[in-house]
């Protein structure tokens, strides 16, 4: 993977790696000198080392910067292999263990933080120098109505869809939410139909996301292919995805397939939805989380962010247990929370700007690498309108649904998919897992990670059921902290 490595700052006696790299995203063709909405990289010119990341931070970038020694890489794992004495970031686990994405600037490691968004970072003559621009948004649309801020959604996104390169074959992941819905009906609205939409059916034909997307992808005469993935509750498949997105999320092991199956279909530009609901349609907002951000409140705060999270972690040894305690993931949190207060939705942009930033963007920019992909959503213009409106009036669960309703009416014949039901049976193959699962217990309590007495119980009465849908978020976690014991050692 691509590093650039600086042994002495203030000499410069010594460097290696890639003197150049620039990762672009998703080209609009809009006349600009620079079409790329996502650009991010470093370059070394002369007596000068410039890193820049894009301006959502959505692309990872990893720095290192100790003494005169300085590195910065495109993968945690490769920046890592240039950092000595590894440290565990306890605070940012701790946060990462609860919610299943970092805050902010964290990684597993004190010695590394990621670039965040909209920043560049200067290294000549002994000195690194850091430089982010404001992307704070201030209130707008203040006195118009509903209907005419919906509407201006509406525009906004269809514009959205026309400046993409669209004489490729396109494909649609489309599911029975709100933002691939929406996408498809801008996409229609425009005359420019995806080729073919492919949902991930979990469980199987019959899965709610597959009924509802297979209506619609039917009502606008888009070819619709089920892509049922592998059984869930891999470890294997779980550490590849860990290894592919650089150990920063817990979600997406159903990326690879459905990436496959995009693949099969030839498909060159994908159309992805990342930021639509967050940004409107109220994505985990609360009235008790928003009145804490409005009175300043960051213990309350992670208090709600945290509600019905694992307090507890007894499948890890007990000096990891205290060390990951959960009081360290809620000052984490408050401290995180700070920046928000003044936000005109600070709930939607704590969540877009920690949750959709570092953990739901790396589907699109880590695992549909293959890909063009096109993320509307994101595209400037939307952001800021979207971030401006008050929390009071558009904040809450609904905007998305009415914005889609009262521009595409014929859409309304087709309901919204429903979450999976509860207790609902899962294509799994636990039994055939049961190797893998001893194998990483065993390896996990003798290097110190793992807790033997809960561990061993509690594997033992899953092969027996031959079910891991309720024990899967231990063994995942335990996969993922073994992973990282493993990095930090130089493995």
């Amino acid at each position: 993977m691509p590093y650039l490595l600086l042994e002495d700052i203030a000499r410069r006696d010594f460097t290696s790696g890639t003197s150049t790299y620039e990762r672009h995203l998703d080209e609009r063709l809009d006349g600009t000198p620079k079409p790329w909405t996502i650009a991010a990289g470093w370059a070394e010119t002369g007596d000068m080392i410039r890193v820049f990341s894009d301006r959502l931070g959505i692309v990872p970038l990893f720095v290192s910067h100790q003494g005169d020694r300085f590195v910065v890489a495109s993968s945690l794992r490769e920046c890592a292999r240039h950092v000595s004495h590894l440290e565990f970031d306890f605070d940012a686990l701790a946060v990462f263990l609860r919610l299943g994405y970092f805050l902010g600037a964290d990684t597993p490691f004190t010695q590394i933080k990621v670039v965040s968004p909209n920043t560049e970072i200067h290294v000549s003559a002994g000195s690194v120098h850091f430089e982010q621009k404001s992307n704070f948004p201030k209130p707008s649309m203040i006195g118009y109505s509903r209907a005419s801020v919906a509407a201006h959604y509406c525009d906004l996104l269809e514009s959205a869809i026309f400046v993409r390169r669209l004489e490729r074959r396109l494909g649609l992941p489309l599911t029975g939410g709100r933002d691939s819905r929406h996408l498809l009906l801008a996409m229609n609205a425009r005359n420019v139909l995806p080729d073919v939409a492919v949902t991930c059916g979990r469980l199987g034909e019959f899965d709610p996301d597959v009924l509802v997307a297979r209506q619609l992808a039917d009502l606008y005469g888009v070819p619709h292919v089920t892509n049922v993935p592998a059984p869930p509750f891999s470890v294997r498949r779980e550490r590849d995805k860990n290894a592919n997105t650089s150990y920063l999320t817990d979600e997406h092991q159903w990326v690879p397939d459905v990436s496959d199956e995009l693949k099969r279909q030839r498909v060159q530009l994908v159309f992805d939805g990342i930021g639509g609901d967050v940004l409107s349609n109220g994505l985990m907002f609360t009235e008790s989380l928003l009145a804490a951000f409005r009175k300043g409140d960051g213990v309350a705060v992670a208090d709600r962010l945290m509600a019905g999270r694992t307090k507890e972690l007894p499948h890890l040894s007990e000096r990891l247990q205290l060390s990951l305690s959960w009081e360290r993931a809620k000052e984490r949190i408050r401290r995180e929370a700070a920046k928000f207060y003044e936000r005109p939705n600070p709930v939607l942009s704590f969540i877009f700007e920690n949750r959709t930033r570092r953990e739901i963007a790396l589907a699109p920019v880590c695992l549909l690498d293959k890909f063009e992909v096109a993320m509307p959503y994101l595209d400037e213009d939307i952001v800021a309108f979207l971030q401006a409106l008050p929390a009071e009036d558009y904040g809450r669960p609904g905007f998305h649904d009415e914005t889609i309703a009262a521009r595409y009416p014929a859409s309304l014949a087709v309901p919204y998919g429903g979450k999976l039901a509860k207790g609902a049976r899962l294509l799994d193959r636990n039994r055939t897992e049961a190797g893998a699962y001893w194998t990483l217990v065993v390896a996990a309590t003798k290097n110190g990670i793992g807790s033997a007495t809960f561990c061993v119980p509690r594997l033992a009465s899953l092969v027996a059921t031959g079910r891991a849908q309720a024990e899967w978020w231990w063994i995942q976690q335990l996969a993922y902290m073994a992973d990282l014991e493993r990095l930090r050692m130089g493995d």
